[in-house]
């Protein structure tokens, strides 16, 4: 078997990494609604499962490294945990509650918080789930324009949600949800990322650019050219 390899999948739509456990979490959009886990050690399938029956389209992933729960949001309006030992649905939060469909979400591990935006023609929100009750707290709503993406920093406790039509990056305390500040990165800002070791947010743009933020100031460092103006740059790591 070689270092590097490909995992054919007919449609994989949102991804996870636990480095802890090097485990990669793959999200098959159209199989419909199936997981799959792979090694990050020696790229084999550890196992697959299925959401529910009829699969909905998953829209994004993530890892609570503490409790060790994933999180799977959906096209349908739905968050279904996971547990990460035997890999099954321990619930399925917020149907005919959130919004349809769920863009984007956030983990804090160590607030056990989970954050989730909404965006679009149907739905222009944040709601919280408690990951100890599955409580939704919300939605709120100051600030955001079609949210596109969300990002908790766990070091400050600040959420960082990108608005593509608002051309902001709105910041909410992680613990009240209020809006503490708006940075204005202009264009259609989609993805956000953190750099922890230099205190940067990176927000990929689709005006073709990619806008760094310093963390401390709120003040835009760079404005990088990565593409063609309507290129649509999406995600980034």
């Amino acid at each position: 078997m070689g270092r590097y390899q490909r995992f054919f999948l007919s449609f994989a739509f949102a991804i996870a990494v636990d480095p802890y456990r090097n485990y990669v979490y793959v999200a098959a959009a159209n199989e419909p609604g199936t997981m799959y886990v792979y090694s990050a050690l020696d790229e084999s399938l550890i196992t697959q499962f299925a959401l529910s029956t009829p699969g909905p389209n998953p829209e994004a992933v993530e890892i609570n490294f503490t409790t060790n729960k994933l999180y799977v949001t959906t096209l349908t309006g739905r968050l279904f945990v996971v547990d990460g030992d035997t890999f099954e649905v321990e619930a399925v939060i917020g149907e005919g509650v959130f919004p349809n469909p769920l863009n984007a979400l956030a983990v804090n591990s160590l607030t056990n918080f989970i954050y989730i935006v909404s965006g679009g023609q149907f739905a222009n929100e944040m709601n919280v789930v408690n990951g100890a009750t599955n409580e939704i707290i919300g939605p709120f709503t100051e600030g955001l324009v079609n949210p596109s993406d969300v990002i908790v920093d766990e070091r400050t406790n600040l959420v960082y949600v990108t608005n593509t039509e608002g051309g902001t990056v709105t910041v909410y305390d992680g613990n009240t949800l209020a809006l503490v500040d708006t940075i204005v990165v202009n264009g259609s800002p989609n993805r956000v990322e953190i750099d922890p070791l230099f205190d940067e947010l990176y927000v990929t743009n689709a005006d073709g650019y990619v806008t760094v933020i310093d963390e401390n100031t709120s003040e835009i460092i760079a404005e990088i050219p990565v593409a063609d103006s309507g290129s649509n740059p999406v995600t980034i790591g």
